[in-house]
C-alpha cells in the first residue's frame, strides 16, 4: 500500500491530456490506459511521441464492452505484468459466475425491461443513464433489456422523466457511492444503511419519480456506481441480476462474491460495506 503513494498521477483526462514530460522522465516500460480514451490520445499526439520514444500502449476496456472485455483485458495484463498464473485464477472465476448467470436467463421470456439512474441524485435533471456501455452494458449482460440503450445516441446521456414512465420499466435501479454529495446513495464502505435508506427513499420522493411503475411496485434499487467501470464488475452484474429476475437468483449472493474476490485475489483488507439496496426491505 506505501509503494501505491509513490505512482505518478499523469494528469490525465477523457479530453488526452496527459502531464507527458511527467510520464517519459519516469522512462516507462509501457503505458496502460482505458480503451475509451484511445481516440483522445491518437488526437493528442500522445500515442504518436509514446511510439517515438518505443514506449508500447496497451489499451484495457471494462466499460465500453464490460461482459466481453473485462476477463480478456485482465488475461492481456497478466501477460504483459508476468503475472498470468494470477490472472488466470481471477479471470477464470469470473468468466464461472457470468456463465452461471447467462445460463439462467437465457431461458427466461419475456427479457425485462430496466432503467438505470446513473448516479442518481448527482443533477437537478432527472434522468442521467447509460446506452449499451457502462451500466447498459452490464444490463444487457444480465439478459435485460437497458432502456436507455434504447434511446440514447451515444454513451451516456439524460432521459426525460415522461419518456421513462411511458415505457414502463420493470425495474428502476439507481447507482451511487459516498462522496461529498449528499444527494447521491451514499454506498460503498464505512457506511450505514440507515443512511443509504433514508437517501433512497428521499430519491424516490423527487416529483415523477413516484409515478414510476417499478417505483410504484417496490422494484426499486440501488447499487454502487463504480462497478461500471471495474474489473470487479461481475459483482454489479450479480446484483442486477438478483434485483432484475428475484426469482431466478434468489440463492445469488454478491456480497458474498466480492467478499470472495478481495480475500483470494488481493492483498486488500476485506473490510464492511454496503453496495446495495431494496425498496421492498
Amino acid at each position: 500500500m506505501a509503494q501505491s503513494a509513490t505512482i505518478l498521477d499523469m494528469g490525465f483526462s477523457d479530453k488526452g491530456n496527459v502531464d507527458l514530460e511527467s510520464v517519459i522522465a519516469r522512462q516507462p516500460d509501457l503505458m496502460i490506459a482505458q480503451l475509451r480514451a484511445r481516440p483522445a490520445l491518437m488526437e493528442s499526439g500522445v500515442i504518436d511521441k509514446l511510439s517515438a520514444l518505443h514506449v508500447p500502449v496497451l489499451f484495457v476496456d471494462y466499460e465500453i464492452a464490460p461482459a466481453k472485455d473485462t476477463a480478456p483485458s485482465i488475461d492481456l495484463l497478466g501477460k504483459v505484468l508476468n503475472r498470468e498464473s494470477q490472472a488466470k485464477a481471477f479471470t477464470d472465476y469470473y468468466r464461472q459466475q457470468l456463465q452461471t448467470i447467462r445460463q439462467k436467463t437465457a431461458a427466461i421470456t419475456p427479457k425485462a425491461n430496466v432503467f438505470v439512474e446513473a448516479l442518481a441524485g448527482n443533477s437537478d435533471a432527472c434522468c442521467f443513464t447509460h446506452g449499451h456501455s457502462g451500466w447498459g452494458g452490464l444490463v444487457e449482460a444480465v439478459g435485460a433489456n437497458n432502456i436507455g440503450s434504447q434511446l440514447l445516441p451515444g454513451a451516456s446521456g439524460f432521459v426525460s422523466l415522461e419518456k421513462i414512465i411511458s415505457m414502463k420499466p420493470d425495474a428502476w435501479i439507481m447507482t451511487g457511492s459516498k462522496r461529498g454529495n449528499s444527494q447521491v446513495l451514499p454506498l460503498g464502505y464505512a457506511v450505514k444503511p440507515e443512511a443509504v435508506k433514508a437517501q433512497a427513499q428521499t430519491l424516490l420522493a423527487r416529483p415523477g419519480v413516484s409515478q414510476i411503475p417499478a417505483v410504484q411496485e417496490k422494484r426499486a434499487y440501488g447499487v454502487y456506481h463504480h462497478f461500471y467501470n471495474h474489473p470487479w464488475n461481475i459483482v454489479g452484474m450479480e446484483y442486477l441480476a438478483k434485483d432484475i429476475y428475484p426469482q431466478a437468483f434468489g440463492d445469488l449472493n454478491p456480497d458474498e462474491t466480492y467478499h470472495y474476490i478481495v480475500r483470494h485475489f488481493t492483498d486488500l483488507p476485506d473490510q464492511p460495506f454496503v453496495f446495495s439496496w431494496q425498496q421492498s426491505e
